[in-house]
């Protein structure tokens, strides 16, 4: 044929100026950020897009973006410089890339401390009143929690604990930073309270004979009882050993004197807190004891008579 046609053929229209950015970000170890994309697609350009970017040392896995902006979600594990690779549409066709629109971004990540705590007492029970000091390590700014609640928090690393009355939970959170950016918290450290057995009363009765015993009758009938067994009651400067307990009811021997802050210790270990006080007296004794009258002579063979006095007031 001689009507030579002539036919040109366009690709679909591309879209332009292709960028990610967004402002510095700095993110803790174990975050993710986002980084903001954006392309023009003014003059052409059909989403939705396949973004490639890089890390600086290897190409991340494809991005797709449903329309002209979107957000790349990376996970860095170190600070890391973001850059665009290439941007195709649903028809195939590379985007141009704006190099001068925006500094490649860059996303700053801070490593996060080690929390360490450690107890005063740990697999420890203690006794109802007794303190627990817990220590921390592994950063410069501590924040310490006892039963979820913050009970202390500043650059003091150790935290001693109230009287305790009840088992108690204790953890730290651990950072480098007064604002505890970037924090770890420690494992919780339980802390079981035996409660203290109780000293109802000590009740003195006095030797009915001087240098004889007497007794003291002890009650630990209050809450918790102690257990029916064999304990120890101490007092200032000695004890009473082997000491049976049976139904809260207890009684020892016991010379005159005084038996300042007797208490017991049960089978946990745990000092009842009461420390009663029993003084035990011997009987009153006469006093002024003599013996005399007037000088007598006798003969011999005869006996005498000497007169005898004490005073009983």
């Amino acid at each position: 044929s001689q009507e030579d046609q002539d036919v040109v053929l366009n690709d679909p229209a591309s879209a332009e100026f292709a960028t990610i950015g967004g402002p510095g970000q700095t993110i803790c170890l174990g975050e993710s950020a986002d980084l903001d994309f954006s392309v023009s697609t003014f003059s052409g350009g059909t989403p939705p897009f396949t973004v490639i970017i890089s890390d600086g040392t290897a190409e991340l896995p494809p991005f797709t973006v449903l329309s002209d902006v979107g957000t790349l979600t990376v996970n860095p594990t170190a600070t890391t410089t973001y850059s665009l690779i290439s941007v195709v549409d649903a028809n195939g066709c590379s985007a141009s890339l704006c190099g001068d629109c925006a500094e490649d971004p860059v996303i700053t990540v801070n490593p996060l401390p080690t929390a360490i705590l450690t107890s005063s007492n740990l697999d420890i029970p203690v006794c109802t009143g007794e303190t627990v000091t817990f220590t921390a390590s592994g950063g410069t700014f501590y924040r310490f929690y006892f039963n979820g609640e913050i009970v202390q928090e500043g650059s003091e690393s150790t935290y001693t604990t109230d009287p305790l009355l009840a088992d108690s939970e204790v953890y730290v959170e651990v950072a480098d930073n007064g604002e505890f950016i970037c924090s770890d918290d420690s494992d919780v450290i339980s802390t079981t309270v035996n409660d203290a057995p109780v000293m109802v009363s000590a009740l003195g009765t006095n030797p009915a004979t001087c240098g004889g015993a007497g007794e003291i009758a002890f009650d630990f009938s209050g809450v918790p009882t102690i257990t029916n067994g064999n304990y120890t009651i101490f007092y200032d400067g000695g004890s009473f050993p082997d000491v049976v307990v049976m139904d809260g009811q207890a009684t020892v021997s016991a010379v005159a004197g005084t038996y300042n802050n007797l208490f017991i210790t049960d089978e946990n270990g745990c000092a009842s807190q009461e420390d009663q006080d029993v003084v035990l007296n011997d009987p009153a004794s006469a006093e002024f004891a003599t013996i005399g009258g007037p000088g007598q002579t006798i003969c011999l063979g005869e006996s005498a008579d000497l007169d005898f006095s004490v005073s009983t007031f």
